[in-house]
């Protein structure tokens, strides 16, 4: 079983929100709550997936940047 390790980037607050341990890579997709303060910030998205024990993590990806709402 592979799951979602995702990483959110705000560069102009110069913070990292991230969900490990997420969703399988089957299930799809992955949510994830950001801080109220990021709204209207363009984030930076990343996906990576591991193992269920974490012993094997792939490349990081970079899965494109948005603007938040």
């Amino acid at each position: 079983m592979q799951l979602f390790l995702l990483v959110v980037y705000n560069p102009a607050r110069n913070k990292v929100v991230t969900v490990v341990d997420g969703n399988t890579r089957t299930g799809g997709n992955q949510s994830i709550t950001l801080p109220a303060n990021f709204s209207g910030d363009e984030v930076q998205c990343f996906i990576s997936f591991s193992t269920a024990k974490q012993t094997v993590l792939s490349n990081s990806e970079f899965a494109g940047g948005i603007i938040v709402s």
